[in-house]
């Protein structure tokens, strides 16, 4: 871990702890004001002893915090001077590349948008066995086998590190460029980035003429808004294979989201609501399957429950092969309708709306039995597919 994460995760503990310390404090406050208007307020002198109480809580209260952010400015310059010069990023392993996106898929636009812990939340670039790489570099090395490249893009709180080498080597022939991104970002905002990633690719091989995006989960939904906002970008991808991507959203978000609307509206539980509502932009983005910023036509999506969506078909040259996976060994179920893969239910992994908009005559959906959500990542029958899907076209360049 370097001096700088060391540091970073000094505060971002703090952060953590005065989050908890926050919720603590908040429901404390809201016990006392239910007991002002209880029946005690009846009693001589009650009302007070309870005023007695709250006063002394909230002083050791802000006690509490005032020695925790004292503490993390003592302990910041210290752990930086205790670090070696030549100490390795924590995401340098395997490990500690997966604790990190796990943090960061959970708050990780928080962590970026504060200059103390900016250096736990990676940013979107091209990865080769687990480092950062330019565009350049990964162009020298394509050099000869750079006519099509498939790009991997993993989902919520993954990495590259989590794509099997089976499924990786079903690019064959292409050139497999593999990618890390902060998922906990809005996905509107990677989607930006990943473009503009592309888009320096193509000018850096322009012996590229094929593209082959493969994401999965969130990653599918990334590699969409890429399509959408950059022409240049769309007119070489050629196919899109979405991985349990929540085209429609998720239900576990939608479940998370009403269970908050309705922790917030009791007093006593507001203090959890808003705990819950620190959670990424891109965990909310899940909930409907938002990837532009208008997408919540201008509401908080803290406050709204309401899927204001647009369905868009992808450009007519791009084929969409959307792959679903059903828990239940029987995909034609109920329960497999119900459940899907355990994340996301089969009729948004498949895209149905788009379907219902424009019709699927450049859609094809495979729907793979006895699957989990995670396990579409290492599946064989995605590796198959993969190398289908490269092969199609390849005697046409």
């Amino acid at each position: 871990m370097t001096a700088e994460q060391r540091v970073a995760t000094v505060y971002a503990g703090t952060s953590v702890f005065n989050m908890v310390h926050e919720v603590v404090t908040g429901m404390r406050k809201a016990q006392s004001q239910r007991l002002r208007r209880s029946p005690l307020k009846y009693v001589p002198g009650a009302v007070g002893i309870v005023d007695l109480v709250d006063q002394s809580s909230t002083m050791v209260d802000e006690s509490i915090s005032r020695v925790v952010s004292v503490t993390a400015e003592v302990l910041s310059p210290i752990m930086r001077l205790m670090t070696p010069v030549d100490s390795a990023p924590i995401d340098g392993s395997r490990r500690g590349a997966a604790v990190l996106a796990a943090i960061g898929a959970a708050v990780g636009d928080s962590l970026a948008n504060d200059r103390r812990t900016q250096s736990l939340v990676p940013e979107l670039d091209l990865r080769a066995d687990g480092n950062s790489i330019t565009t350049e570099e990964f162009a020298r090395r394509s050099r000869g086998s750079a006519q099509t490249v498939v790009v991997f893009l993993h989902g919520l709180g993954c990495t590259e590190l989590n794509w099997s080498p089976e499924v990786i080597g079903g690019a064959g022939p292409a050139r497999a460029a593999l990618i890390r991104y902060p998922t906990g970002s809005s996905i509107a905002d990677n989607g930006d980035e990943f473009a503009m990633l592309l888009d320096e690719l193509l000018r850096a091989m322009p012996e590229c003429q094929r593209l082959v995006l493969v994401g999965h989960s969130m990653g599918g939904l990334v590699a969409r808004r890429a399509i959408e906002v950059n022409p240049y970008v769309a007119d070489r991808v050629t196919d899109l294979i979405t991985l349990g991507s929540p085209h429609g959203g998720s239900p576990i978000e939608k479940g998370a989201q009403a269970a908050l609307l309705t922790l917030g509206s009791f007093a006593a539980t507001k203090p959890l609501a808003r705990l819950g509502h620190r959670r990424s932009a891109g965990i909310k983005d899940l909930r409907h399957g938002a990837i532009r910023a208008e997408d919540w036509g201008g509401h908080d999506p803290d406050t709204t429950w309401r899927d204001r969506t647009r369905a868009i078909p992808l450009p007519d040259h791009v084929n969409h092969y959307a792959v679903a996976a059903s828990w239940p060994e029987d995909s034609s179920g109920w329960k497999s309708g119900l459940i899907g893969d355990g994340a996301v239910r089969q009729a948004s992994a498949k895209d149905d709306d788009v379907e219902a908009v424009a019709g699927g005559s450049n859609r094809y959906v495979t729907v793979l039995e006895s699957s989990s959500h995670l396990s579409l990542m290492s599946h064989p029958e995605v590796a198959k597919l993969i190398a289908g899907v490269v092969s199609s076209q390849s005697e046409e360049l």
